[in-house]
């Protein structure tokens, strides 16, 4: 058995054994209680910005723009509020802009070798198909 390394929470600092993330289980917890709070506000109040979802429930201002930089909330009218990691340019959600995550692909599967699909497997792949959810939800955004 393969002892776990130990390292502070980066959020409330508590030690904690990490398993890939660097906040503990307490406080994913609590931002995922964090984000419930926020997506039912916003399905009752729809458009509302960061100030005034973090008056009404609660929940502070930085954890609003984790969830967006996650990709689970988007925001609209949000100019500079995130930033590109790539290159600095304004996004609505996410860590990079539309123009750098294509350049990211195009370089990933340029080193990246191609799978060997067996002509069954591709068959399969055609009748089944494949699809994909992602909750659209927005802090100013639209509900389904």
């Amino acid at each position: 058995m393969m002892a776990a390394d130990l390292m502070n929470c980066s959020r409330c600092g508590r030690v904690f054994a990490f398993r890939g993330k660097t906040i503990c289980s307490k406080c994913i917890e609590k931002m995922e209680k964090d984000f419930v709070i926020v997506r039912r506000y916003l399905q009752k109040h729809a458009g509302s910005g960061i100030r005034e979802i973090e008056e009404n429930t609660g929940v502070d201002e930085q954890t609003i723009i984790q969830f967006m930089r996650e990709g689970r909330l988007v925001g609209e009218g949000t100019v500079n509020l995130l930033k590109c990691d790539n290159c600095g340019s304004s996004i609505k959600e996410g860590r990079y802009c539309e123009k750098c995550l294509y350049e990211i692909s195009c370089k990933l599967r340029s080193v990246m070798p191609s799978p060997e699909v067996s002509s069954v497997e591709q068959n399969n792949r055609t009748v089944r198909g494949a699809m994909y959810s992602r909750e659209n939800l927005g802090p100013m955004g639209k509900n389904k």
